[in-house]
């Protein structure tokens, strides 16, 4: 499906979404999944599994995916695909880089790659044909970086885009912007230092239960990796961690901890803590009621 931006009715792909930005972080999210089961099943067909059939539908998926990424030509989530997708095919595809140190070098350099780009030399992005402005987000941020009222708490949660600001911010610009494309400066807006601090915290706490959960689990672990990463790149252009977002969503699945299943020990079933035996071999109780009824 197409539609037709209104002031220069050029037609842009949309597909099931209403814009070819969106359409870009669906097929980012359904696009890293399609590469890592294709991945995952390649690998058991080289073990020997006939894995013909799941290989061949895994692959249609990552080729869709990676066709519409170029269709809709969404920078942010094509760049976020090619970056965190790359961690999931090295740690697939070589054993040395599941070793800790290296697993770490690499996710630091990913995540430099896109700090150096964005931030210290946005001209890098005219070579592959994008605007060292970002499409005039660094505009943005600094108009709104001069509208903060209070650094520490901020304007209040989902509070910025509001009243008196967003008229400023309409008078501006025509097409009428709504967010700050950046979701580290969407915090800072809405809560202030606080908010960022808290942020933080949430990304070094899920970062190291990604780290655990890769060393129990590699394959998995690859996973929730590259969701991490692609989350933590796709918010330096985009305004991502709000709720109900997808990729907010993916972010939070791939570091939430879920607990082992809590077994019963013998010595607890012993010490009286478990259920002694089976409650429903046990004869029905003998009461008043039983006895005049039978």
């Amino acid at each position: 499906m197409r539609a037709y931006i209104p002031w220069s009715w050029t037609p842009v792909p949309v597909g099931v979404t209403t814009g070819k930005n969106t359409l870009g972080m669906v097929c980012l999210i359904l696009g890293l999944g399609a590469l890592w089961r294709f991945l995952h099943e390649f690998r058991r067909r080289q073990e020997g599994a006939h894995r013909t059939g799941p290989l061949i539908a895994q692959g249609v998926l990552l080729v869709m995916a990676m066709w519409l990424l170029w269709k809709a030509d969404s920078a942010t989530s094509t760049s976020c695909f090619a970056l965190a997708g790359s961690l999931i095919v090295v740690t697939s595809l070589f054993r040395w880089a599941r070793k800790p140190p290296v697993f770490h070098l690499l996710t630091i350099a990913v995540l430099s790659v896109s700090l150096f780009a964005v931030f210290i030399a946005p001209d890098v992005l005219s070579i592959v044909g994008r605007d060292p402005t970002l499409t005039g987000r660094t505009e943005i941020w600094n108009r709104a970086l001069g509208m903060v009222g209070n650094p520490l708490l901020g304007t209040g949660f989902e509070s910025f885009w509001l009243g008196p600001r967003l008229q400023s911010m309409w008078r501006m610009y025509w097409w009428h912007p709504n967010e700050a494309h950046n979701g580290y400066l969407e915090v800072y807006l809405n809560l202030g230092w606080i908010g960022v601090a808290l942020l933080a915290v949430l990304l070094a706490w899920g970062y190291r239960n990604v780290i655990s959960a890769f060393k129990e689990d590699p394959n998995v672990g690859r996973l929730r990796l590259a969701y991490f990463v692609a989350a933590v790149i796709y918010n330096l252009t985009e305004a991502a961690f709000r709720i109900l977002h997808p990729v907010w969503i993916f972010f939070l699945l791939a570091t939430i901890v879920v607990p082992e299943a809590q077994t019963l020990e013998d010595s607890d079933i012993d010490a009286g803590v478990g259920p002694p035996h089976d409650w429903a071999d046990e004869p029905p109780l003998r009461t008043n009621i039983y006895e005049e009824v039978v």
